[in-house]
């Protein structure tokens, strides 16, 4: 009977394998190996991370293999004969792999010549026993097996309950943080209004009390910063044009010292009050020039700095950066973020929401940090260092043309092996910076700051001494005097970019370093400590008429420009040098509806081809510093070696704008420079400046006529950005380029009932066109949803037509409002 059992439980088995079909998740394709290859190891990385995946798959492996398929690589994940677990190793692969999808293939297993055999061997052992046995035990067996079937199925349909229940659990939380995620676009338009306005309001209250007094100044210039709005802005502008996929990476030859200083400018701008300590430790092996994506590069570590600096304990952010070499061409470049802090739930960490319980957005620049990420094949990874500390792990790919061991090489040998001592109050700042001065053979010791408070060391041993700004006090200075009267003793003074203290220097210090500091930065500083500097240029106090007007100093504010103020400045040929769209398309937007020309180069490089090709005089070159191929530095130098450039302006743009930084550019030829991010007032006084023409200001402004356009409300969409018609035309711009053909996408989806991807469709389109001001479209994409979320989806189909004409409505009204 036994032997009969086992016949008819394996024939029940081999067609149960017969008729089951394999199941594969595709987690992503195409013809780029690299980025199919980053994908995987990202896929594998998230499931060792994930322990609910890995406590219900009792030991299943779900393996990430890749396929190739023609010219195309597949990655897949499988095979699942369970559809439980294939559902919830889905679902949790949405999270990561938003374009996920399940393949089914057919098993043929029975068909195979091996099992056959195995069965007809078994069918003859078992008819013998029967034969001798007779009929009855037959029956018996069968009834037994149809009992312990039912016991089997019994089990496996509680166990199957647990699962589904399980199952519906993770599916609620995903649809949750799905929710979440797109509801940062869904209330952008309904809640960015109420963000500007409420700290409008405060800040003028808060100005009115204390306009008779010495904090009136402060005030006045947090009433005048728009941050918090323009972050709003543009990381939805950046949202919008990846999701347009207008978004394209670049692999172009570039200096990471530059990324570095451009990205602490950029944070200083907003956190300069905040005493933040922000440590760049940077290996001896990071390569001077390298080739991938600057600004991406940039715009990523923006975000994932802010991030720490916004949530940091003990107010110090360190990034340290390494390579790794590849068994490929090339080099894995990694940042390490460390911070004391505490992160709850890092599945969710770079799913942007809006919270309404503080009415302010969060996680929208993570978000853009996670699919800039992705897009240039590198990867994120969150570890817990402890309790209360995170490392947040980012790599890229890098590729180096020259791999010279020496990448800063200094003109005289005397400079090398210098005797250095480091006092600062940061443990981890002083470490960085003694590695950075290693690398030119320095012998350094560090003295950490509560030691040097109780006793002034002996400076007689020492070259160079680099001390916390804060620490200087009358004792040291008159140590310091005294020693340098006897040997050549130079002095740094260590300072905080990020502080609102401003120490004025004393006559004993040689040079004053800002902090975070780069390896070009420790280079630049050693030649200058011992070399005698010579003025080559006249400043405009000494101008003789003969040259330009050379402005060491920031430009001011004009007060009461606006866009129409720009309208009167005519017969100039300006060029901008600037290989980020969008702060080129702030510039064309500011000068593009005056009588100036402009033209517009991507880099150093191209900039100088264009001025030899092109015959016309050019009046203005606005140069960016930070640019692949050929630097804003490079650039300028070659341009001041010919004469038919002397009365050319060149004003340069820097978001650090540091007294290092500004020395380098007057080194270059320039004659000015505006600061990252830029500001009308201050170009407009850069333009006044250097083409002499009459302040149309004086001269009657023009005022544009009111236009009406239909379905869209122009008032109240500028009114949403705060009145800031640049980022209005720039979002409008965006939206056009991604939302101009969700009419027949949305047909489309109605026609295949694809509910869910309406859903996210909706929640994008009820955000945008709420702060745009399209009320028209905003009304019919609210009552869509609200179908949707009232389970009457056959209602949908009557919104078909009428969806598209108000789209095509709104999008003529748009690009008439883009041409007045």
């Amino acid at each position: 009977m036994s032997k009969i059992y086992r016949f008819l439980l394996l024939v029940f088995l081999l067609v149960q394998a017969a008729t089951a079909g394999t199941n594969f998740i595709i987690l992503d394709s195409g013809d780029d190996k690299e980025k199919i290859v980053a994908q995987k190891k990202h896929y594998e990385a998230r499931l060792e991370q994930d322990k609910t995946v890995e406590s219900l798959a009792n030991g299943s492996k779900f393996q990430a293999v890749i396929k190739k398929v023609d010219a195309s690589y597949i990655l897949r994940v499988g095979p699942f004969k369970s559809n439980d677990l294939l559902a919830l190793v889905y679902l949790k692969a949405k999270e990561s792999f938003p374009n996920a999808f399940i393949l089914e293939e057919k098993n043929l297993v029975l068909k195979s010549e091996p099992i056959i055999q195995t069965v007809e061997k078994k069918i003859y052992i078992d008819r013998e026993v029967a034969e001798t046995k007779g009929d009855d035990p037959l029956w018996v067996a069968m009834f037994a097996l149809a009992f312990v079937g039912i016991f089997f199925m019994f089990l496996s349909s509680e166990q199957m309950k647990r699962m589904r229940l399980e199952h519906e659990k993770i599916k609620l939380k995903h649809e949750s943080l799905e929710l979440k995620q797109n509801e940062a676009l869904s209330s952008m338009g309904e809640n960015i209004q109420i963000i500007a306005k409420e700290t409008m309001n405060h800040t003028h209250q808060l100005a009115e009390k204390v306009k008779e007094t010495p904090l009136y100044d402060d005030v006045e210039k947090v009433m005048n910063n728009e941050n918090e709005l323009l972050d709003v802005t543009g990381d939805l502008v950046k949202f919008l044009r990846l999701k347009s996929k207008k978004v394209v990476i670049q692999h172009e030859v570039f200096n990471f010292n530059h990324v570095l200083n451009e990205v602490a400018g950029l944070l200083n701008t907003k956190y300069k009050q905040n005493e933040i300590e922000l440590v760049f430790d940077i290996d001896k092996d990071v390569p001077k020039y390298m080739m991938s994506d600057s600004v991406h590069l940039g715009q990523i570590l923006i975000n994932l700095l802010e991030y720490f600096i916004q949530n940091s304990q003990n107010k110090e952010v360190k990034i340290e950066v390494t390579t790794v070499k590849e068994k490929k061409k090339g080099l894995n470049l990694i940042f390490k973020i460390n911070a004391d802090i505490n992160i709850e739930d890092k599945e969710t960490l770079f799913n942007s929401y809006y919270d309404e319980e503080s009415r302010r957005y969060v996680g929208l620049g993570l978000f853009v940090a996670k699919e800039l990420t992705y897009l240039m094949g590198g990867e994120l990874d969150i570890t817990d260092k402890n309790y209360e500390s995170t490392m947040l792990v980012f790599t890229l790919h890098i590729e180096v043309q020259n791999n010279e061991k020496r990448k800063y090489r200094l003109p005289d040998k005397d400079l090398v092996g210098k005797k250095i001592l480091i006092v600062d109050r940061s443990h981890s700042s002083a470490l960085a910076t003694q590695k950075l001065f290693a690398y030119f053979r320095a012998d350094i010791d560090i003295l950490s700051a509560e030691m040097f408070s109780e006793q002034i060391p002996d400076f007689t041993q020492y070259e160079i001494f680099a001390l916390s700004n804060t620490l200087f006090t009358t004792k040291v200075f008159g140590a310091i005097e005294q020693v340098k009267k006897k040997q050549d003793f130079k002095i740094i003074s260590l300072e905080n970019l990020f502080t609102s203290k401003d120490i004025p220097l004393n006559k004993h210090v040689d040079i004053r370093l800002k902090k975070p500091l780069t390896q070009e930065y420790v280079f630049d500083t050693l030649i200058k400590l011992y070399t005698v500097k010579e003025d080559s240029k006249k400043s405009s106090e000494e101008n003789d008429g003969t040259e330009l007007m050379v402005y060491s100093e920031a430009f001011q504010d004009t007060p009461n420009i606006t866009l129409e103020s720009f309208h009167s400045l005519v017969d100039a040929h300006i060029l901008i040098v600037e290989n980020d769209i969008v702060n080129q398309n702030i510039f064309l937007e500011i000068l593009g509806k005056s009588n100036i020309k402009v033209s517009v180069v991507n880099n150093g490089q191209e900039a100088i081809d264009f001025l030899h090709d092109v015959q016309e005089h050019i009046d203005i070159i606005f140069m960016d510093i930070n640019m692949p191929v050929m630097d804003g530095y490079t650039a300028t130098k070659i341009m001041r070696k010919e004469s038919r450039f002397d009365q050319t302006a060149i004003v340069f743009l820097s978001a650090l704008a540091s007294e290092h930084e500004i020395e380098k550019m007057l080194e270059s030829g320039m004659n000015g420079y505006l600061s990252k991010p830029l500001k009308l007032e201050q170009l407009y006084t850069a333009l006044k400046a250097f083409l002499n023409q009459v302040d149309p200001l004086i001269s009657p402004m023009y005022v544009p006529s009111p236009m009406v356009f239909e379905g869209l409300n122009v008032e109240v969409g500028v009114e949403n950005l705060n009145d800031n018609i640049i980022f209005y035309k720039q979002v409008l711009q965006e939206f056009m380029d991604a939302y101009s053909q969700s009419g027949s996408i949305f047909e489309g989806l109605v026609r295949e009932q694809r509910y869910g991807q309406i859903k996210v469709l909706c929640l994008d389109m009820k955000g945008l066109t709420g702060t745009i001001g399209a009320k028209e479209m905003h009304i019919i994409i609210n009552e869509i949803h609200q179908h949707l979320i009232y389970k009457k989806p056959e209602l949908l189909h009557s919104y078909v037509k009428i969806y598209q004409t108000k789209l095509d409505e709104l999008t003529r009204s748009i690009e008439i409002y883009l041409e007045v």
